[in-house]
């Protein structure tokens, strides 16, 4: 079961080191839920849905430019709501969107939602089909950047500060007001 996952990992990492996706929609990622994944009862165990969102945060990460710098990117707090279930062999899509808050926090929103052919797996969305798909499950996760000496990495005071994270800056504070 590990080396599937550390596979799934390596292959979400490999992806993410081409070109960027653009940030104004949903980052979406197509996956299928595999028999190391669910359980005896027959749809896929909870814990899984946590497994996913790692995955598409390690793209997200490789993606964006950030890898480099050798940072930690520790998980201050998840939760998940569930509302149906994933059976075995159905095909999902992680949708993901992504606030930076304060220059440090990182809100990270995966939608699980059932998979319809008119999406579009190309890292992009066409925004009614996500409007219009049914929601499996969601996780919310806040996450901050820390070097290895344990401080936390405030990214408007570093050079790393590239297009990616100006990007779902500008998204972030453009709407953290209204919301």
């Amino acid at each position: 079961m590990a080396l599937g996952f550390t596979l799934r990992l390596f292959q979400q990492f490999y992806r993410g080191a081409f070109p960027p996706f653009p940030m104004a929609s949903p980052i979406l990622e197509q996956f299928r839920c595999m028999p190391s994944d669910f359980i005896p009862s027959f749809h896929m165990n909870n814990a899984r849905l946590f497994r996913y969102g790692e995955l598409t945060r390690w793209r997200i990460t490789s993606q964006s430019g950030l890898m480099p710098y050798k940072w930690r990117y520790p998980i201050v707090e998840q939760s998940c709501r569930y509302y149906k279930e994933i059976t075995p062999f159905q095909k999902f899509v992680v949708a993901t969107e992504i606030k930076i808050l304060d220059d440090k926090w990182i809100i990270y929103n995966h939608r699980f939602l059932q998979y319809q052919d008119d999406f579009k797996i190309d890292g992009t969305s066409s925004s009614c089909a996500v409007a219009e798909s049914v929601l499996l499950a969601e996780i919310k996760v806040r996450s901050v950047i820390k070097e290895a000496s344990g401080k936390t990495v405030r990214l408007l005071e570093t050079n790393a500060m590239n297009d990616f994270a100006k990007l779902t800056m500008s998204v972030c504070y453009s709407t953290k007001g209204s919301s």
